[in-house]
């Protein structure tokens, strides 16, 4: 008041009503007072505060979440809050993240988080992650994973990879403990040498796609043996110290390149046995040896190949002539017109045809030749190997002087074979000097019987044909052998 005492102006101080906004609350007083003097002075005082009596609200709406198999990163949402008329904190600790906790390969983790407004009224809100967490899995082959199956096996006749699955033949285990489900993940087919491989790869898979790895994945292995025959040529025998070169005969008209060898003295002679021959004194290779032994009453020939070489078939002609006479009473040497011919042989080193009988007791002219390759493998084993052919009754015949046309006699079934290649049907014609039956067999390639006719009681000097049906036969090879009582010829046919 200075130099007079103060006192309140009548009415005050005087208290205003409460002011709501919202949220927002405020109040004011005001004080006037006087001095002795009448001078007046006013004083004011206004409160302002916030009533909140909702607790913070989550605004985000975070809930619990499953984040598959295996997940790369374990994150939490997070979550915002509205505090409504004031202002949200977090309660001290918060948020906390709790342990993950398992079970078997079940995962999950809960994270909380508490907060409060002005007023003290808190919030609690929490997120739990769930997840499946998984290794490898292990998978078991059979025992015998590696199954040999023999020798020249057709692929089509393996078992399919999938089929030792559906057999249950290779099982599997999660790292949870269930069964995993086994699949063929590839196939490997692999030619080492004389072997062939095929190789199925299988692996394990869980639910939640994991794999077995690469390195322990589980085999099955089917392996087989292979004949590996190559480089097949005609190898023709040659004795040295007499033998007349087909090429070098003007007596025969021949393009191939080999030899007739003669004897007239009995015992035992070794021929060296050519492949690749290309002239009478330029052969390649010696693929064996043919051992003659000559009785004067008998021959017996021994083929022995050398190795790598192997023989499928013996052509042999014995008689009294250099060569055989083909059907209009010429030399020939062509081995279809040979009279000791041995075929399906397989594929053999040492074969023995005879004792043969020989007509003349003085000397006898051998050709000797066989169907050769070179063989890389040998896996099958024929039943021919070190075998002997001995012709029922059939004779070595030599020249009687009754001849249809030369005067010289047939030694073998020749015969001619038309048309070729061939629709339907065929005819083969034939022509002998002598009374036979006559057995003609058309065979296909793996040697089965497709037909078979007999001309039976066949008279001497008669040129006679017979008609083959051959309809329905597809387009391929086919052998003829027509077989007499002195001799068989064969002759590749094809249809057309």
């Amino acid at each position: 008041g200075g130099c007079s005492a103060v006192t309140d102006v009548a009415g005050f101080p005087k208290t205003g009503d409460i002011l709501e906004d919202g949220c927002d609350r405020s109040q004011t007083m005001t004080w006037r007072v006087t001095d002795c003097s009448g001078l007046e002075t006013e004083v004011s005082q206004t409160l302002k505060w916030t009533v909140d009596t909702e607790a913070p609200k989550e605004t985000t709406n975070v809930a619990d979440k499953e984040l598959g198999c295996n997940p790369s990163v374990i994150a939490f949402d997070t979550p915002t809050f509205d505090g409504g008329c004031s202002a949200v904190t977090d309660v001290a600790g918060f948020p906390k993240t709790g342990d993950i906790l398992e079970d078997g390969c079940d995962r999950s983790q809960t994270k909380t988080w508490k907060v409060t407004d002005c007023s003290g009224l808190e919030t609690t809100v929490t997120q739990t992650l769930y997840w499946t967490e998984t290794k490898a899995p292990i998978i078991e082959c059979p025992e015998d994973n590696i199954i040999d199956i023999g020798c020249n096996i057709n692929e089509a006749d393996i078992p399919s990879g999938q089929s030792h699955i559906d057999n249950g033949d290779i099982t599997g285990t999660t790292s949870c403990g269930e069964e995993a489900i086994i699949k063929l993940d590839r196939t490997e087919r692999i030619d080492e040498d004389c072997k062939q491989f095929l190789i199925y790869y299988y692996k394990a898979v869980d639910a939640c796609g994991k794999e077995t790895e690469l390195e322990n994945m589980c085999t099955i292995t089917y392996q087989w043996s292979i004949d590996d025959i190559r480089n097949c040529d005609v190898s023709y025998a040659k004795y040295k110290d007499s033998n007349i070169c087909f090429l070098g005969d003007s007596e025969l008209n021949s393009n191939n390149a080999g030899w007739t060898n003669y004897f007239d003295t009995p015992g035992e002679y070794t021929l060296d046995l050519y492949t690749n021959v290309t002239g009478c004194d330029t052969f390649a290779d010696k693929s064996g040896e043919v051992t003659v032994n000559y009785t004067g009453d008998t021959v017996t020939l021994e083929y022995n190949l050398y190795e790598p070489y192997v023989m499928s078939e013996a052509q042999i002609y014995i008689g009294c002539e250099k060569y055989p006479l083909d059907q209009n009473g010429m030399y020939t040497s062509n081995a279809n017109n040979f009279n000791f011919n041995v075929g399906d042989l397989g594929y053999i080193r040492n074969y023995t045809v005879g004792p043969i009988k020989v007509e003349n007791k003085e000397s006898v002219y051998i050709i000797a030749q066989a169907a050769t390759c070179l063989q890389k493998c040998d896996c099958s084993k024929s039943e021919h190997e070190g075998g002997t052919y001995i012709p029922n009754n059939d004779i070595a015949y030599c020249n009687k002087g009754d001849s249809l046309s030369s005067g010289k006699e047939f030694n073998t079934a020749a015969f001619k074979a038309y048309p070729v290649p061939f629709e339907n049907e065929i005819f083969l014609e034939y022509l002998f000097n002598y009374d036979t039956n006559v057995i003609i067999e058309v065979f296909d390639l793996k040697g089965a019987l497709l037909n078979k006719t007999i001309d039976s009681n066949y008279s001497s000097g008669v040129k006679a044909t017979t008609k083959l049906n051959m309809k329905g036969l597809s387009d391929e090879m086919y052998f003829v052998r027509l077989t007499t009582n002195r001799g068989t010829g064969i002759k590749k046919i094809i249809s057309q």
